[in-house]
């Protein structure tokens, strides 16, 4: 079918796909369109070291504090968590671990859970095997334009262990909090 220019301001004849590129752009598109435009990223970072005995979460000692400009904003929460673990010594197979993101200090809203082994040999008083990064990417919406934190919590997931956040002041963890615009 060829392509008519009526004198009504109306095209037929075109095809799904039929425009080259550039020509139809946000503005012609319908009012309910939104494009989501980054309007706040906050960062923080630490080394300085945290540790749990119990399978109860306690603060990995990573947060950031953001305050969204909208109601209607979303956060992007990204974070990357340096865990140990030493062992109980009874085992030579590996442990696990719990990372959990929360809105709020480690008792708020918990908003997910991240379950991660570790090679954890040797006794209680011994060097882990390795270090592990935990990562959390997580769209929230918290619904507010007051200052809202996001913390990361760690706890151990098996018996006589202990977990490591940041062991040793020798490993960085960061958390970035992007507001995300509706």
């Amino acid at each position: 079918m060829a392509i008519q220019i009526n004198g009504n301001g109306t095209i037929t004849g075109i095809s799904v796909g039929g425009l080259p590129d550039g020509v139809v752009d946000s503005d012609m598109l319908a009012n309910t369109v939104t494009t989501g435009k980054i309007l706040n990223v906050v960062t923080a970072t630490t080394s300085t070291q945290q540790s749990n005995t119990s399978t109860t979460f306690a603060s990995s000692g990573l947060s950031a504090t953001i305050t969204p400009s909208a109601t209607t904003s979303k956060i992007l929460v990204l974070s990357s968590s340096s865990i140990n673990m030493i062992g109980d010594g009874n085992s030579s197979s590996g442990r696990q671990c719990l990372l959990r993101l929360y809105r709020g200090d480690h008792t708020g809203t918990a908003l997910s859970t991240a379950r991660i082994g570790i090679s954890a040999q040797g006794s209680a008083n011994t060097a882990p095997e390795n270090n592990e990064m935990g990562a959390f990417a997580y769209l929230d919406s918290p619904n507010t334009t007051s200052s809202t934190t996001y913390t990361v919590a760690i706890a151990k997931h098996d018996n006589n262990a202990i977990i490591y956040a940041q062991k040793g002041g020798s490993y960085t963890s960061s958390i970035t909090l992007l507001e995300v615009g509706a």
